[in-house]
C-alpha cells in the first residue's frame, strides 16, 4: 500500500492481481490475514475507509515497542503471509491472450480516408477527392457531412483540441519553389482557418494537441530527420523539446499524445527501439516508462495508451499491445488483408484506427523494335509485387496479399497456385534451373521443392534481401541488421561478408567484381573481390539508378531516374541506352532478353476506410 494515500478497492486488486481472476472477496480476505499477522485489531495500521478503500498508517507501525526487531520481524512474515495467500486464493496466474472482437468502419467512401480524429460523435478526417485533399468533418450519429476545407495537399493527420472546437492539420505548400509543410488551425466555431506554423525548408507535421493551449508537432528536415517542437499559443513561438534528459532519443519515427501523455516511437542512442511514454516538462520530454518492441518503428502506427494505461500500436498485420511497461507483450494478427495504423484509444477495449490497402500492380512490358506493349497481371484488389520469370518456361512467380498476407503466387499456365502459406515471405529468388525457390520469412532463409512442394529450413545469419543465385552453389543475400551484402556457400552452408558497406542491391559478375550501390543513394560502384585492399570505383556519375538491377550472362540490366533503360557490359564497362519507361513500368523485378521483356512494380489506387478495431481477452481458450 501506498503511504498515507487512501486506494480503492479496484486500485488494490488491479495493483497486486493485476489480470489474475481472484474470488469476489479476496481482498477483503487479504486485508483480513494482514491485521492478524500485524496485531492490528483496532485497525489503526491499515485503516479502513468505507466506500472509498484503504490506508497504511505508517506512524502507527513504527511506534509499537521494540519496534526495529518487531518491524523486520513483521516484514518477513508479511511478505511469506502475502506470498502464501496469493497461491491459496488465485487462481493460475493468467494473463488473457488479445483477440479481435469486431472491426466497425466509420467511413463508407471509396476516396482514400486517412489522419483521422474523434471528439464525442464528431470524426475529423481527410479525403482525397480526385485531385484535391478536403478535410471532413462527419457526425457519427446523423451520418452528416460536411467539407470543411480543400487543399491541393494535405498532409499527415488532423488533431482535435479536448473541447471538440479546433483542429489542426498541416499543407504542403511550394515556397520558392521548395515544397513544404504548415500547420493551420480550423476552429469549427466561426469555420475559419489560419496558419499557426508557417512553411519554411521543411515539413511540419503531425501535430497533437496537449491541452486546449498546447499542442506539439514533428518537424521534419530534407534529410528525413524528425525533431519534436511545441508551441503555447500564450507564447505564440514554437520551441524545440530535449529528447536528452532522460530517454536520451536519437531518431524519432511515431509521436502521439493519447489520454493526455505523450508517446513517442523510436530509437535511442543505444540503438533499443520501443515506444517512450512521458510528459513535458521546461521544454524537456521527460520519461515515465518505456516498451521495447522487437519491430521497427519506422514501420509502426502512432502508439496510443487507454484509461487503464495499456499501449497498444500496429506493425504489418500484427496488434500489440503492452501491459504493465515490459513485462507482459502481446500481439495478435488482424485478420484482415488491410494495413491497421492506429489513431486513438476510444475506450478502453476501442481503438480507432485507419485501414487502408496500398496495393502494388505487376505489369509486363514486351518491346518489338521501338514500340512497346503493356500487359497488366494478376488483375486484382489486392497488393502483388516482385513478379520473376521462371528460367524454364512462361510461369511467374509473385508475391501477393489476397490470402491476407505476403505470400508466394505461381502463374503457370494461366492457373495461379500459392505455395507458401504461414509466416510472410519478405524476399525471393528463383533457383537458377527453375525447379525451386529460395524465400525469406522472418529473417530466415528457406528453400521451396516445386517438384515436391516442400519447404527446408537453411541456417544463416538474419537476412532480409535475395539478391542473387549461382549455378556454381552460392546465394548473394543482404544482412538484416548491418546490410553487408553476404555470400552463402550452399554446400557448406557457410557466409561470408563480401564488402564492409550497406548496400541496397548487388550483383556478383563471373570476374568476382561486385556491382553494387550504397544504401539510401542511387549510383552503381564496382568492388573487385580478388584485390580487397582496393577501394571500390564509381560507375557512371550522370546515371542515378531507379531501383534494382538485374545480370544476364555479362549484360547488367538497370532503369534509371530519367526514365531511360540501359544495359553495362561488365566486361569493359561500356553502356548502351536501349530504351525508355514511365509510369507503367516504374521499378523492375525481372528481364528477360531476344526478346527483351521487363516485370514491373506499379502503383495501383490507394483504398482507405476510418475504423473502429474493438480488441478482448480470451481467458483459458473461453471468450
Amino acid at each position: 500500500m501506498h503511504r498515507n494515500s487512501v486506494l480503492s478497492y479496484q486500485e488494490l486488486i488491479e495493483l497486486v492481481w493485476a489480470d489474475t481472476a481472484v474470488e469476489p472477496n479476496a481482498l477483503q480476505r487479504c486485508v483480513t490475514h494482514l491485521r492478524k499477522a500485524l496485531g492490528d485489531d483496532g485497525k489503526t495500521i491499515i485503516e479502513t475507509f468505507p466506500k472509498l478503500g484503504y490506508r497504511l498508517n505508517p506512524t502507527r507501525l513504527s511506534s509499537a515497542p521494540r519496534q526495529h526487531k518487531r518491524v523486520a520481524i513483521m516484514i518477513g512474515t508479511l511478505l511469506v503471509l502475502i506470498v502464501a495467500f496469493l497461491i491459496g486464493t488465485t487462481f493460475e496466474k493468467h494473463v488473457p491472450s488479445l483477440s479481435i472482437e469486431s472491426i466497425e468502419p466509420l467511413t463508407f467512401k471509396s476516396q482514400y480516408q486517412h489522419g483521422a480524429s474523434f471528439h464525442q460523435n464528431s470524426l475529423i478526417y481527410i479525403e482525397q477527392d480526385n485531385d484535391k485533399h478536403l478535410l471532413v468533418l462527419k457526425n457519427i450519429d446523423t451520418q452528416k457531412i460536411q467539407i470543411l476545407y480543400s487543399s491541393q495537399q494535405l498532409y499527415g493527420g488532423t488533431s482535435l483540441n479536448p473541447e471538440g472546437t479546433l483542429i489542426l492539420f498541416s499543407e504542403v505548400q511550394f515556397v520558392n519553389k521548395i515544397k513544404c509543410a504548415q500547420v493551420r488551425l480550423y476552429s469549427l466555431l466561426n469555420n475559419k482557418s489560419h496558419v499557426v506554423i508557417p512553411c519554411t525548408n521543411n515539413f511540419n507535421h503531425g501535430a497533437k494537441w496537449l491541452n486546449n493551449d498546447q499542442f506539439i508537432y514533428f518537424k521534419t528536415s530534407k534529410s528525413e530527420q524528425n525533431s519534436v517542437y511545441a508551441y503555447d499559443f500564450s507564447a505564440q513561438e514554437p520551441v524545440q523539446i530535449d529528447l536528452t534528459q532522460q530517454a536520451n532519443l536519437d531518431q524519432i519515427a511515431n509521436l502521439n499524445v493519447s489520454s493526455g501523455q505523450i508517446l513517442l516511437g523510436g530509437t535511442d542512442h543505444q540503438g533499443q527501439t520501443g515506444v517512450w511514454l512521458g510528459r513535458l516538462e521546461n521544454n524537456s520530454f521527460l520519461t515515465t516508462s518505456f516498451y521495447p518492441s522487437t519491430y521497427t518503428q519506422s514501420g509502426a502506427s502512432n502508439a496510443v495508451i487507454n484509461r487503464k494505461g495499456v499501449v497498444f500500436q500496429t506493425h504489418e498485420h500484427k496488434l500489440f499491445r503492452y501491459i504493465h511497461s515490459e513485462s507482459n507483450i502481446q500481439n495478435v494478427v488482424i485478420p484482415r488483408t488491410e494495413k491497421f495504423d492506429l489513431i486513438a484509444a476510444l475506450d478502453n477495449n476501442t481503438l480507432l484506427a485507419q485501414a487502408s490497402i496500398n496495393p502494388w500492380q505487376i505489369n509486363e512490358r514486351q518491346w518489338d523494335s521501338d514500340k512497346f506493349f503493356d500487359k497488366p497481371l494478376f488483375s486484382t484488389q489486392y497488393s502483388q509485387t516482385m513478379g520473376q520469370y521462371s528460367p524454364n518456361d512462361d510461369s511467374i512467380a509473385f508475391i501477393s496479399t489476397r490470402s491476407g498476407q505476403n505470400q508466394i503466387w505461381l502463374s503457370k499456365n494461366g492457373e495461379l497456385r500459392q505455395l507458401t502459406h504461414k509466416q510472410p515471405v519478405s524476399s525471393f529468388i528463383w533457383k537458377v534451373d527453375g525447379k525451386g525457390l529460395w524465400f525469406i520469412s522472418n529473417s530466415s532463409l528457406y528453400e521451396f521443392d516445386l517438384s515436391t512442394y516442400k519447404i527446408r529450413y537453411l541456417t544463416s545469419p538474419a537476412v532480409d534481401t535475395l539478391m542473387q543465385h549461382s549455378a556454381k552453389g552460392w546465394l548473394l543475400m543482404r544482412h538484416a541488421e548491418t546490410y553487408e551484402p553476404l555470400l552463402l556457400t550452399l554446400d557448406s552452408l557457410t557466409t561470408k561478408p563480401l564488402i564492409n558497406a550497406k548496400v541496397g542491391w548487388a550483383q556478383l559478375t563471373e570476374r568476382n567484381q561486385l556491382i553494387f550501390n550504397p544504401k539510401g543513394i542511387g549510383k552503381l560502384m564496382v568492388s573487385s573481390l580478388d584485390e580487397p585492399n582496393s577501394p571500390a570505383a564509381k560507375l557512371f556519375p550522370d546515371i542515378t539508378i531507379q531501383s534494382r538491377y538485374y545480370l544476364r550472362s555479362e549484360q547488367l540490366y538497370t532503369q534509371d531516374k530519367a526514365s531511360r533503360i540501359w544495359t553495362i557490359n561488365t566486361s569493359n564497362f561500356s553502356r548502351e541506352n536501349i530504351a525508355t519507361f514511365d509510369e507503367n513500368a516504374l521499378f523492375a523485378t525481372d528481364v528477360r532478353t531476344a526478346p527483351f521483356r521487363m516485370l514491373s512494380d506499379n502503383y495501383a489506387p490507394k483504398r482507405s476506410d476510418i475504423v473502429k478495431l474493438v480488441v478482448k481477452d480470451v481467458q483459458d481458450g473461453v471468450e
